[in-house]
């Protein structure tokens, strides 16, 4: 059994965890993902910790897990943290297997839609 993890920074503002469950919801509302099990999790300022999300996964059977990093760029989060995290959980739990992937700026599409975005704000504020 496998599972996925979308991984966010974090924030000590409640919109964010809001906004995190919105996206987490309209990619399950997406067919092919609508019976993927996907959760949220935070490295700081917010709860449930990767930590803790990775054990709940553990003990509910789910040793395959992909963490997806909602982070722009590689960092110390993603090139460190996030792979530290994950051999701690694997020496705590042996059989454990992880997928990591790749910040957003490099995946297939990431620059298409930041020049969407530019364009869209050559034709307007992009706020209100």
């Amino acid at each position: 059994m496998a599972a996925t993890i979308l991984l966010i920074h974090g924030s000590k503002n409640d919109l964010t965890a809001l906004q995190a469950s919105d996206l987490r919801d309209r990619l399950q509302e997406i067919p092919a993902l609508a019976a993927k099990r996907l959760e949220i999790a935070y490295l700081h300022f917010a709860q449930p910790g990767l930590g803790t999300v990775i054990e709940s996964l553990y003990l509910a059977g789910i040793h395959q897990i992909q963490i997806i990093p909602l982070f722009t760029f590689a960092g110390n989060h993603t090139m460190q943290d996030i792979p530290r995290i994950c051999a701690e959980m694997k020496a705590q739990h042996p059989g454990l297997e992880f997928a990591i992937g790749q910040p957003l700026a490099s995946q297939p599409g990431f620059i298409d839609l930041i020049g969407q975005i530019l364009l869209a704000a050559e034709k307007g504020p992009l706020t209100t």
